[in-house]
């Protein structure tokens, strides 16, 4: 999973500020879904991850006042059956 920065006044439109492996190169991850908190700070993946399971749905850390933060850090991840396909903040 990569995270870019979008800025429209650059020569280089799109900048890679994150990347994370998402199933620690165990097997072909599909992602059915992301969804950032309004925050911005969390950011909510599912689908079929970590090759174990289906619909997973973790969630990651970002900083996005950090400089430099190159990071998306685990914060908790779950299997709830059939809901990793839509994710909602509320």
């Amino acid at each position: 999973l990569y995270i870019y920065k979008y800025n429209p006044n650059s020569s280089s439109i799109l900048t890679q500020i994150a990347a994370v492996d998402l199933n620690n190169g165990k097997s072909i991850a599909v992602v059915l879904s992301v969804n950032w908190s309004p925050d911005g700070k969390y950011l909510a993946v599912g689908g079929q991850i970590s090759g174990t399971s289906t619909n997973d749905l973790i969630i990651y850390y970002f900083d996005p006042s950090a400089p430099f933060s190159n990071t998306l850090t685990e914060i908790t991840s779950v299997n709830p059956g059939d809901g990793g396909n839509d994710i909602v903040y509320s």
